[in-house]
């Protein structure tokens, strides 16, 4: 008797995850695979020969999504991954709650794992997780304090704080906009306006401006 179709679908997801360096939470909920079970994979994944080396992340994964707007890169990196999002089909048409809920599933989260894989490949130096990531598409699912639409002059797609007004356009068309904070950085007093280099529209394939930040682990 083979190897159940759906059961190794589960398992391939669970060291893709792994080898992406997601939480074991991360794991468990897209796989529904237990933390024993899981542990046990990464136990064997280190054992494998040729492996290279992975860190494993504890606590909690990251919650914040105001992280996205912390530097015009990382803005504009989050913008390029959520695109990825659009153009697989991971987005639900109607954001809200139950459709993050709902979000995690094998063959989604097998998309999201190719989604995540081209934004590393298509980026020099990418700065954004994979925690992050799966951040990032709940947030945009979600839909409350982040989304995806067109520039309001160029229709190229970004993310926007849904409670500022003055992040509807890319960085391209609006320079300026790399030393707006957002409503949560206002809220908060940890607007970053320090930045000391333009931004340009080909900025995520060539040296990172501004001061560099990531929110990678």
């Amino acid at each position: 008797m083979g190897f159940p179709e759906d059961a190794y679908r589960q398992y391939r997801l669970a060291m893709r995850m792994i080898q992406l360096e997601a939480r074991t939470s991360a794991v468990c909920a897209w796989t529904r695979f237990t933390e024993g079970r899981v542990r046990r994979l990464f136990r064997a994944y280190l054992r494998s020969a040729n492996r290279p080396k992975l860190a494993r992340h504890r606590g909690q994964s990251p919650r914040d999504a105001s992280v996205f707007f912390r530097t015009p890169q990382l803005r504009a990196e989050a913008g390029g991954l959520a695109a990825y999002y659009s153009l697989l089909g991971l987005l639900p048409s109607d954001p809200s709650q139950r459709a993050a809920r709902a979000l995690p599933t094998v063959p989604r989260g097998e998309t999201l794992c190719y989604a995540f894989e081209l934004y590393t490949m298509t980026v020099k130096s990418p700065r954004i997780s994979f925690e992050h990531a799966i951040l990032l598409l709940t947030a945009l699912a979600r839909g409350e304090e982040i989304a995806l639409q067109p520039c309001r002059r160029c229709s190229a797609l970004i993310i926007i704080d849904r409670l500022s007004q003055l992040l509807d356009q890319c960085l391209y068309c609006n320079p300026s906009l790399a030393v707006v904070p957002t409503a949560n950085e206002v809220s908060t007093g940890t607007a970053v306006r320090d930045h000391t280099s333009m931004p340009r529209q080909l900025a995520l394939f060539e040296p990172a401006f501004g001061d560099g930040s990531s929110v990678s682990d």
